[in-house]
């Protein structure tokens, strides 16, 4: 008790005794869902000699329960959200992951017996309910909610993909689903996952961070480490602290890829006209970049976090931060900047669409060079505009060591009166990891202490051409526990 006495059809918010129960046997959480299965009114076939539950309203219907009732319930509910997508979305072609994602997102945890230990009265999620009962008129409600549905932006091993989100109402929940289809698993194997993607929501500070499945009372906690079994992610955030959110789809493992993926956000945030990327993105709380503006970068000296630039690292490190940074490094202005590198095999970048004037057509950031690479083409330093095209390279190597912040300005007169993706990017190779601290960025009048290169193409499949190599403090497993450099650093004034 009180599962054993419990009648089958008096509260919508018990389970029936003999509804099935998870996990699974690899300890996966099952039931995804739940949806109401005893004493349903159904269609009856003029050819069905059964009568079902008690008496029946007439020849035409009849109440039946269990599987027969529930899947039905699920399954049409799953039809009328793909409708909605495809109708009130003009999302035409939905993935299952789609349809699943947004179906749990917008889920209600049903209390129970109202005793926290047992059976569905316990907090989601749990092997009862999974992550709770069916919300149709929820789940056909795209007010406050936003989604990622796009085969292109599959993932490969150690590849992240970056989101941002302003919550603008700490009291309304921030809410984030990731699922995708798996690959067929073996049935012997222990565990059935074969594709390992992460979900990691960061906080407004940089460094609180939320990690999939990561439950206590019903609410994400802080910290903890990514799910290895499921492929189903949420991180439900009660009290979000208002401010930008990042959000990381990183593909832990993926042996079997590229994965496809989809995620579903909800939550009360900035929103805006739909931002479509390749194929079918809708992210009007999810924006890439802020506006250019004639002024120049948004945020240029990172003292508003996150707000107006988009980053990207192989491993998912986050670049632009407010604590953490390696040795006796510290912002050059106020208390935020960003770390690029630090990791081997690392490719970096924040980036930032901005429009170039005329009268200020230099770009000038402030960078701190910290390696411990030889020079000889292993790291490189750089800025890219247009996603290809690289008008600076430098190199992450022990001579180029600036032993602090150093002024870079670099030549942009060629795209004056141009709006277009500046992007200020890192690559390492396999070892002695390199790193370069960037902070101030801005755009000024002069020429002053600039390098000027002959714009090449870049080829993204490639590396960076690098002349020379580059280096940094060799770090521990984690990036942020880098001890400082062994060489003395050399100065170095112009190219």
């Amino acid at each position: 008790n009180p599962t054993r006495s419990d009648p089958l059809s008096d509260n919508a918010d018990e389970l029936a005794a003999f509804s099935s129960r998870g996990p699974t046997d690899d300890g996966r959480i099952k039931p995804d869902v739940v949806a109401p299965g005893t004493n349903i009114l159904s269609a009856r076939s003029s050819q069905a000699s059964g009568t079902g539950w008690g008496t029946p309203p007439n020849a035409y219907y009849m109440y039946m329960g269990g599987t027969s009732m529930a899947n039905p319930l699920a399954a049409g509910a799953a039809a009328v959200v793909r409708d909605y997508l495809a109708s009130g979305e003009a999302h035409g072609n939905p993935s299952s992951a789609l349809i699943k994602a947004i179906l749990i997102n917008s889920a209600v945890d049903i209390s129970g017996y109202g005793v926290p230990s047992q059976e569905a009265g316990q907090p989601i999620p749990n092997n009862h309910e999974g992550w709770g009962r069916i919300d149709l008129a929820a789940a056909t409600n795209g007010t406050d909610r936003t989604f990622v549905d796009d085969p292109s932006l599959a993932l490969t091993t150690n590849v992240t993909h970056a989101f941002s989100f302003t919550a603008t109402n700490s009291t309304i929940p921030l809410k984030a689903s990731l699922v995708w289809t798996d690959y067929p698993g073996t049935p012997a194997a222990s565990r059935q996952l074969v594709n390992n993607l992460d979900l990691a929501l960061i906080a407004p500070d940089g460094s609180t961070t939320y990690y999939g499945n990561n439950f206590s009372g019903g609410w994400s906690s802080a910290g903890g480490v990514g799910d290895q079994l499921n492929n189903v992610e949420n991180v439900y955030v009660q009290s979000p602290t208002t401010g930008v959110w990042t959000i990381n789809v990183v593909g832990s493992n993926v042996p079997q890829g590229p994965q496809p993926y989809a995620l579903v956000v909800s939550g009360q945030g900035t929103q805006g006209a739909p931002t479509t990327g390749q194929g079918s993105v809708y992210l009007p709380i999810i924006e890439r970049t802020a506006q250019p503006t004639s002024g120049g970068f948004t945020n240029g000296d990172f003292e508003s976090g996150r707000t107006g630039w988009t980053e990207y690292s192989t491993h998912g490190w986050v670049l632009i931060k407010n604590a953490g940074f390696p040795g006796s490094v510290a912002p050059r202005s106020g208390n935020w900047a960003v770390w690029l590198g630090g990791e081997y095999d690392d490719v970096s970048f924040i980036e930032q669409e901005v429009a170039v004037s005329s009268a200020n057509p230099y770009l000038a950031f402030w960078h701190w060079i910290a390696s411990e690479e030889l020079c000889g083409g292993y790291d490189a330093g750089g800025v890219i505009i247009n996603g290809s095209i690289v008008v600076d390279q430098f190199d992450l190597c022990t001579p180029a060591n600036t032993g602090g912040w150093v002024k870079h300005v670099v030549d942009l007169s060629a795209y004056a009166g141009q709006t277009v993706p500046v992007q200020i990017r890192a690559e390492t190779d396999y070892s002695n990891n390199s790193n370069l601290f960037i902070d101030d960025v801005s755009f000024q009048a002069t020429s002053a202490a600039s390098r000027q290169a002959v714009p090449t193409l870049f080829d993204p499949e490639s590396t960076m051409p690098k002349p020379c190599a580059i280096g940094s403090w060799k770090g521990d497993e984690e990036k942020g526990t880098s001890p400082a450099p062994e060489a003395d650093p050399i100065y170095l004034l112009g190219p």
